[in-house]
C-alpha cells in the first residue's frame, strides 16, 4: 500500500501534462501512486498517460466520458489506496522536487491530518509571475498543529486551494465533490472537509507551480460560473449552521458574505452590460437579503459590509469605485474614532 495517492484530473492539456508526470516522478520520496483520469480528452492527452503508465507501475489511468474536473477528482477517490490524499491540476506541476518529502515528513512528525503549503503563479510558458507574501498571521501559525477553525481563518484566508494540501486520506472517505459544479469546487469540498474536528499544519514551504493564462478574465466567466459563485452562499450558510466550533460557525458565516461581495464585484467588473440579466436570472434581490440576515448574524462588518446593505440594482453600479469607497469609509472611521 503506497503511502500518498496522487490525484490528476486530465482534460486537453497536451502541452502541459509531461512537465506536470515529471515532476511527480522525480520527487525524492518515492512511496506513491498517481491516478490519471482521462476525462474525455479530444488531443493526445490519453496517450499521454498510457505511456506514462508503461514506464512507471505506480501510475494507474481510468478513462471516462467528458463529465468535468469534479467527477474526475471523485472517481480517483474511490480508487485510492494510499494513506495520504494530494491532488495536482494536470496544466500545473510542482518545482521542487523534495516537496512530498517535505509535505509527509511533517505529516509523521505531527500526526496530522492536513498539511498545507504554498504556491507560486507562473504563466503558460511556465516563468514566474508572482508568489505572494506569506503574511504575519499565516506564519504565526507555522508548524505548529492547530483545530480546523484555526486554519481555516487564519492559514487558508480565503484562498480554498486544495492542491496544496496533504490530506489523510480517511477524513476524506466520505466527502466526495459536487457533480456538475464547474468553480469554486475546491471551496465547497474544503468547506466541507472543515467541518471535521481535524489536526492542521501550515508549512511555509512553496512548491506548486499555479499556471496562470493570458486570456481575460471576463472570457472564462459564464452564467454557469456566476450561479456556482452565488449557490455557494448558501452551503456555506449551511455548513455554519451545522458546525459545532463558535469560530469556525463565524468563519464560514464570514466567507458566505464575502462570496456575495466577490460575486457582485466580478459582474461589476466584466459583466456590466449584462447587470440586469443576470441580477433577474439569480434573483438577487432574495439572495442579497439573505446574505444581509447572515451579515447582522455573524457580526460580519468588514469592507463587503456597506455593498451587502444595498439593493444589487444600487449595489453593481457602486462596486465599480469600491475601493475608492473603502478608502473613504476607512477614513470617516479614522476621523470618528480621533
Amino acid at each position: 500500500m503506497p503511502a500518498v495517492s496522487i490525484i490528476v484530473p486530465v482534460y486537453n492539456v497536451e502541452h502541459y501534462l509531461s512537465e506536470c508526470l515529471d515532476s511527480i516522478c522525480n520527487q525524492t520520496f518515492t512511496d506513491f501512486e498517481v491516478l490519471l483520469v482521462d476525462d474525455g480528452s479530444t488531443d493526445t492527452s490519453g496517450s499521454i498517460c498510457e505511456d506514462y503508465a508503461a514506464k512507471d507501475t505506480r501510475i494507474r489511468v481510468f478513462h471516462q466520458d467528458n463529465q468535468g474536473v469534479s467527477s474526475a477528482r471523485n472517481l480517483a477517490l474511490d480508487h485510492v489506496q494510499g494513506r495520504y490524499v494530494l491532488f495536482l491540476d494536470a496544466d500545473d506541476f510542482w518545482y521542487v522536487d523534495t516537496c512530498l518529502e517535505t509535505l509527509v515528513n511533517e505529516a509523521l512528525r505531527t500526526d496530522a491530518d492536513i498539511v498545507r503549503g504554498e504556491y507560486k503563479a507562473v504563466d503558460e510558458q511556465g516563468n514566474d509571475l508572482f508568489a505572494r507574501k506569506i503574511n504575519r498571521r499565516k506564519m504565526k501559525q507555522a508548524y505548529r498543529s492547530v483545530s480546523s477553525a484555526t486554519f481555516l481563518k487564519d492559514v487558508i484566508q480565503g484562498e480554498f486551494f486544495l492542491v496544496l494540501s496533504l490530506i489523510k486520506a480517511d477524513k476524506v472517505s466520505q466527502i466526495r465533490f459536487r457533480k456538475g459544479q464547474v468553480f469554486l469546487e475546491d471551496m465547497d469540498f474544503y468547506a466541507r472537509l472543515m467541518l471535521q474536528p481535524l489536526k492542521c499544519v501550515f508549512v511555509p514551504c512553496r512548491f506548486y507551480a499555479y499556471r496562470k493564462y493570458a486570456q481575460s478574465a471576463s472570457s472564462s466567466l459564464s452564467m454557469k460560473r456566476f450561479e456556482d459563485s452565488f449557490l455557494i452562499i448558501g452551503n456555506l450558510k449551511a455548513y455554519a449552521t451545522n458546525a459545532n466550533d463558535s469560530i469556525l460557525k463565524k468563519t464560514l458565516g464570514e466567507y458566505s458574505v464575502l462570496m456575495y461581495y466577490w460575486g457582485m464585484g466580478a459582474i461589476a467588473d466584466f459583466c456590466y452590460a449584462n447587470r440586469f440579466l443576470i441580477i433577474n436570472r439569480l434573483n438577487l434581490k432574495e439572495r442579497q437579503q439573505e446574505v444581509k440576515k447572515l451579515m447582522w448574524k455573524y457580526r460580519v462588518f468588514n469592507r463587503a459590509s456597506i455593498f451587502v446593505l444595498l439593493p444589487p440594482i444600487m449595489c453593481i453600479p457602486l462596486m465599480r469605485y469600491r475601493n475608492c469607497i473603502i478608502r473613504l469609509g476607512k477614513h470617516a472611521l479614522l476621523k470618528f474614532l480621533l
